[in-house]
Order: structure tokens, then C-alpha cells, then sequence
């Protein structure tokens, strides 16, 4: 019996995971291989040096596994995360998914993937062939992006109606923006740019060929997409000092006062 979320610290052996999802009521089965690269940002990567809090790690994968029940018709999900020394070539996350048909999988897979890198604490150091190294997505380079962050609103700051208390109370703010369409797309690239500190995208939509021409912040291969889930994944690239919540659901007398 695999547990739903594990960190291991020997090589993963993939194939041996295989049986535990041979189930002949799915007809689909997405494995996920995320490996450590050889070259990152032009340096040579000797290894990569893992850290995380497993306790707090399976609270929150439950929570990412209950959102994709809600969403997806999946029947298994399950997730092993290597921690210690990791060198290239070698799996570093396995993430396994299987449904009856394939679009669920995929579609649970790349949200599943996408949350972890984002919700769970997992700590990682890139060791180069220099000796050098670079903690990556690690509360050890806070002040590094604390100075970003105020590049990044450097312009917006020097305005008198703002300055510097105005932009911490824009990321103190909380809105909700209740449809990613023709409207909301735009708002949402606004507000994220001007630094609102908790935007959540409520959309239960997913995206259509006929949105494309007015609904801006999505791609042709969006399509078939969570309208909520891309469009985060969007302005989170574009702006990491901001909070997002998704919110994959339409609001409604029930659950608006909830949101």
C-alpha cells in the first residue's frame, strides 16, 4: 500500500510503482518525472540538496487531493518527493495519477505539480561545479526578493499618492475577482501589477477556442483548461511578491458570503 504522500531519500526506482496503479476500470495513467537538469541559468549543477517538513507536507497534499477529487474524475493520486542529495539525471518528485479518461489525468497532474511547487514546504539548494550554490524557492532568499520587490514597484512608489505606505497597503488588501472573462482578465493583470497582496480568482469555467480573442491572458493550448487555475499560474509568473487563491467554482447564493 503507497502512501499518499512520502519523502524518500534513496534513487527512486520508477517501474516498481507501476502495479499499484494497474486498475482495469481507468484507462488512463499519467506519471510525472520531474529530474534534475545538468545546466541551470548557464552554471553547471553538481547536485541539488533537498530540505522539507513531511508532516506538514501530507497535511497539505490532502488538501490538493480533495480539490482535484472536487474537480476531476480521478481515481488514484499519490506523490513521492526525494529529499538529501539529488544529482542530475535523478528523479527528484514522481507524481502518479490515473482516471478512466485521459484529459482528467492530465489536467489533475499539471494542477497537482503546480500546487506543490507552490504550498508545500520544500526546501531547495543548487550546488554548481564551482562549489557555489542558490537556495531556490527557500525562505533563505527573502531578502533577496524583498529588494526585488521594491524594484519591481519602484515607479508606482514614487507617486505622491502613494509612495511607500500606499504600496503596503495595497498588500494588505484582499479582492475577489468573480469571473476570469473579457472584464476580469485585464483586472486581474492590473491589480497584480499595481502590487494587490491577495487577489482570488473565483471562475468555475474552463477556457474555449471562442475566448482567446478577448480574454487576453490565455494561449491557444489553454484550451480545456480551469479558467482559475491558468490564470493564476499566469500572474504568478508575472508577479511571485502577491498571494493568489483559486477558487475553481461559480459563486452563487450559497457560497457567496463564504468567498
Amino acid at each position: 500500500m503507497l502512501a499518499l504522500f512520502s519523502f524518500q531519500k534513496n534513487k527512486l526506482n520508477i517501474l516498481k510503482y507501476d502495479k499499484y496503479f494497474r486498475n482495469h476500470i481507468c484507462g488512463s495513467f499519467v506519471k510525472f518525472e520531474g529530474r534534475v537538469r545538468s545546466k541551470n541559468h548557464g552554471k553547471l549543477v553538481s547536485y541539488l540538496y533537498y530540505e522539507g517538513y513531511e508532516a506538514l507536507a501530507i497535511t497539505e497534499f490532502k488538501k490538493i487531493r480533495h480539490e482535484i477529487q472536487k474537480e476531476y474524475s480521478i481515481k488514484e493520486i499519490f506523490c513521492i518527493h526525494r529529499v538529501g542529495v539529488v544529482k542530475p539525471g535523478d528523479v527528484s518528485i514522481l507524481l502518479c495519477v490515473s482516471s478512466v479518461h485521459r484529459k482528467e489525468s492530465f489536467l489533475a497532474c499539471e494542477y497537482a505539480v503546480s500546487q506543490i511547487k507552490y504550498r508545500l514546504p520544500i526546501w531547495k539548494k543548487e550546488v554548481y561545479i564551482d562549489k557555489s550554490f542558490n537556495w531556490i524557492n527557500n525562505h533563505k532568499i527573502d531578502e533577496i526578493n524583498l529588494a526585488k520587490e521594491k524594484i519591481f514597484y519602484y515607479r508606482q512608489k514614487k507617486l505622491d499618492s502613494i509612495g511607500v505606505n500606499g504600496q503596503l497597503k495595497l498588500k494588505k488588501a484582499r479582492i475577489l475577482i468573480i469571473g476570469i472573462g473579457g472584464l476580469g482578465c485585464p483586472v486581474l493583470q492590473y491589480l497584480a501589477a499595481a502590487g494587490i497582496g491577495n487577489i482570488g480568482i473565483c471562475d468555475g469555467d474552463k477556457i474555449e477556442l471562442s475566448n482567446l480573442h478577448r480574454q487576453t491572458i490565455f494561449q491557444f493550448y489553454d484550451c480545456g483548461k480551469l479558467k482559475a487555475i491558468v490564470a493564476a499560474s499566469v500572474i504568478k509568473k508575472f508577479n511571485p511578491f502577491i498571494n493568489i487563491c483559486i477558487y475553481n467554482k461559480y459563486i452563487n447564493s450559497q457560497n457567496a458570503e463564504k468567498l
